[in-house]
């Protein structure tokens, strides 16, 4: 799928549009943050949702290995070897 022609709209902001204040800041947006943000949200209270990785959209993940390499993250220990983005989609670790 081309992420280019989906029908869903990306729900993220630039940082340029924050606004200097808010009622509430949420860091994360995991199942926790997520659902607390739009608890918040709904009783009419400004909510800023932070998240530090990427909002991915329907069409936008690998479907080879080949394509997944710039979303991998890969840490080998000691060794301080990094492939990929330092906030890959997938995080790998070997100690």
């Amino acid at each position: 799928m081309d992420p280019t022609k989906t029908n869903f709209p990306r729900l993220s902001s630039p940082t340029a549009e924050l606004k200097p204040q808010y009622d509430v800041v949420v860091v994360g947006s995991g199942y926790g943050g997520s659902i607390a943000a739009c608890r918040i949200a709904s009783t009419g209270k400004s909510v800023c949702l932070l998240e530090k990785g990427k909002e991915w959209l329907p069409g936008e993940f690998a479907e080879t290995f080949i394509h997944a390499e710039r979303d991998l993250h890969v840490h080998f220990g000691a060794q301080k070897f990094h492939t990929g983005m330092s906030m890959g989609f997938q995080y790998l670790c070997q100690f």
